[in-house]
């Protein structure tokens, strides 16, 4: 299980939780860089490379991205995850999972 989160905080959490609802997950996390610019940006762009990694896998795994909401709501969150996909030209083929 890949965990992308901006902080360290959404990290812990995702981890215990995670570990809470079945403690047989290996939780590999992706923290955004301290002090490296906006982490909400680092979580948008990384996106993009997890999920084409994700998506283009043979092994059964799961992907969860955390973001913070700061007032924007979980519509507008998920839109900005869709247009960095769009930005990088994969959205067709990242978005249609493979029914093989």
């Amino acid at each position: 299980m890949v965990v992308l989160c901006e902080d360290q905080q959404q990290q812990v959490f995702a981890q215990r939780f995670l570990r809470e609802m079945d403690s047989k997950w290996q939780v590999r996390p992706v923290p955004a860089p301290p002090g490296k610019g906006s982490a909400e940006q680092f979580v948008r762009e990384q996106f993009v490379k997890e999920l084409s990694e994700h998506r283009s896998r043979h092994v059964s795994t799961t992907l969860v991205v955390m973001i913070d909401g700061d007032h924007r709501g979980l519509a507008r969150r998920k839109a900005e995850l869709e247009a960095a996909c769009k930005e990088q030209e994969d959205y067709r083929r990242i978005m249609t999972p493979n029914r093989s």
